[in-house]
């Protein structure tokens, strides 16, 4: 779990910032500090408030980011960690990205109905599937 804690501003931007916070699943304001438990999931899922919310904050006095226990100070530390998501995220959504243009294929393919039939369907022979409708029709005739 991550965490990104900044507490209470006079900062122009802390309205800003605080509509961005509740945007977060474990999202609380304790003591004039805002605290976010954050998993990589989350962030992956929010990138935009959380990208957003990272830089309005990233210096104020007494924010901190940080990940299993360890919250930094520093802005070089914090950016560290932001670039490393930011990298983390871009790769992420590429391997997204490379899945789905490897299954869309599938999708648009004429052939892939006939072909996900013959695979689905290769163990029966037809002659089986006509006298189940066969039986089918003459259960339902019946009633």
């Amino acid at each position: 779990m991550f965490l990104l804690k900044f507490r209470k501003s006079k900062s122009k931007y802390y309205a800003e910032a605080e509509k961005l916070a509740v945007n977060f699943d474990e999202h609380c304001f304790e003591n004039n500090t805002h605290m976010i438990d954050l998993s990589l999931k989350e962030i992956f899922e929010k990138w935009d408030f959380f990208n957003l919310l990272f830089w309005k904050v990233v210096d104020w006095k007494g924010t901190s980011f940080g990940y299993e226990e360890f919250n930094v100070q520093s802005h070089s530390d914090k950016t560290r960690l932001f670039y490393a998501l930011q990298w983390a995220h871009s790769t992420w959504i590429n391997m997204s990205e490379d899945y789905l243009k490897n299954i869309a294929p599938a999708y648009y393919d004429e052939n892939f109905t006939s072909y996900a039939k013959a695979i689905v369907m290769k163990d029966y022979e037809l002659s089986d599937f006509e006298s189940l409708i066969e039986k089918a029709l003459k259960l339902h005739g019946e009633r």
